[in-house]
């Protein structure tokens, strides 16, 4: 994490490294959650009984495999106890209990990259090209608003630069 955030100097680093492990958090516990439910809708009560069919994070942190994670940017969390003889149907229940993780992280990710292009405003551009006069492009609504004329100065610009 140290790595992650060598830049920062105080308060920012601060802000960073608590939203940093609130996401770890946040995604050991739903990965995890996700095989429970998993398994548990496919015919398994193992999980229920052993009490990893909640979001409470208590009961799928693995506090060695948090803390490496928090510190080395590598980790795990408790695994889900699963019997796949319990499974109505077994290669099923084996393959959906296996995705389930992957998948949770999928849908998160796209949950994190909507919420940032709503919160950033759609900043997706930045030309910051040191050798160049090539303006910066705050947001994708900017970039699509420039006139052809604005268009072939920036062209010409970096044309000249070039050259």
């Amino acid at each position: 994490m140290l790595v992650l955030f060598r830049n920062l100097k105080g308060t920012d680093f601060l802000i960073a490294s608590l939203a940093y492990l609130i996401v770890l958090l946040l995604s050991f516990t739903l990965h995890e959650w996700a095989h429970a439910y998993a398994a548990y809708s496919n015919g398994d009560y193992t999980p229920k009984a052993a009490g990893r069919l909640t979001i409470n994070p208590l009961a799928h942190i693995d506090p060695i495999g948090f803390l490496c994670s928090a510190l080395f940017c590598f980790g795990w969390a408790k695994p889900v106890p699963v019997n796949p003889t319990r499974f109505r149907k077994y290669r099923k229940g084996m393959v959906l209990t296996s995705i389930a993780g992957v998948t949770m992280n999928l849908l998160l990710a796209f949950v994190a990259c909507g919420a940032y292009m709503l919160f950033t405003k759609n900043v997706i551009v930045d030309y910051n090209f040191k050798h160049t006069s090539y303006p910066k492009i705050k947001s994708y609504s900017h970039r699509c608003s420039t006139s052809r004329n604005q268009n072939n100065l920036i062209d010409n610009k970096i044309k000249n630069a070039i050259i």
